[in-house]
């Protein structure tokens, strides 16, 4: 129940946000946006293993390169 609250929650504050910095975009447009900010903020903070929080620092550990260099093997 509590994951349900906080996912109710995090979709209200993210659309808020977005509304604010683009007002100009349709409903739809805004809701592709949700999703995308969403998607950044859970690929920045899930736990990825050996004290890796987040794809950057995840390919760091495991990689040693930035998560923008990583091959599509990696």
């Amino acid at each position: 129940m509590k994951e349900i609250i906080l996912a109710v929650k995090l979709v209200d504050y993210v659309r808020n946000d977005v509304s604010k910095k683009y007002d100009d975009l349709s409903g739809k447009e805004i809701d592709r946006k949700m999703k995308e900010e969403i998607l950044e903020l859970y690929a920045n903070y899930i736990f990825l293993g050996n004290n890796s929080y987040g794809i950057e620092i995840a390919s760091q550990t495991y990689f040693g390169v930035s998560a923008k260099n990583l091959t599509p093997l990696q």
